[in-house]
């Protein structure tokens, strides 16, 4: 869908509601993760202390908020995984179901495969492409794989995007705009 197309689903999905009838509430309180970063095992380097720390404050995050006071929801903000690979998304859903509250989830550029990981294969160059191989694709989760392991969080379907009246009257928007193919 054309990203002129999401903007006009996003405008009309907004104010869809704004005549729906809402219950009186004196507030609304929610929170936002974004970032999180997380990743199986060690890497090495800054990414390796980035992937300890990762798991260790998403812990710290979710029992904090485990301790808040009215909390309505969590709106987890997309860069989930620092590698896309299946046990890091089975890590940061587990740590994330720990929350005692409805949470959503929007994708980040780092929630599918990356450029930088290449797949098992042929390199790429010159001997191989004129041999008939093409380079080696990106490797890890599809962004499809993100989005059904976190259906019901947001998600209801195939689609990057999402809206959900997540209390009476107020409708949240999750918007992917990364497009395939394309460096975020």
């Amino acid at each position: 869908m054309p990203r002129a197309w999401l903007c006009v689903l996003l405008v009309l999905l907004v104010t869809a509601g704004c005549g729906a009838p809402s219950v009186p509430r004196d507030r609304i309180t929610f929170a936002v993760l974004g970032g999180v970063y997380l990743a199986a095992g060690p890497g090495a380097g800054v990414e390796g202390a980035m992937v300890e720390d990762a798991q260790a404050l998403l812990a710290k995050a979710v029992a904090d908020l485990g301790r808040a006071k009215d909390l309505d929801f969590v709106i987890v903000t997309g860069d989930l995984l620092a590698r896309a690979d299946g046990l890091s998304l089975d890590l940061v859903k587990a740590a994330l179901e720990e929350l005692r509250v409805p949470y959503l989830v929007v994708l980040g550029a780092h929630d599918g495969p990356s450029a930088a990981a290449p797949a098992p294969g042929p390199a790429s160059g010159p001997a191989t492409e004129a041999a008939g191989y093409s380079p080696a694709p990106p490797c890890g989760l599809s962004r499809s794989a993100v989005v059904w392991a976190f259906q019901g969080r947001g998600f209801s379907g195939p689609e990057g995007y999402w809206s959900r009246e997540v209390l009476p009257g107020l409708v949240v928007v999750g918007l992917d705009t990364v497009q395939p193919g394309r460096a975020a």
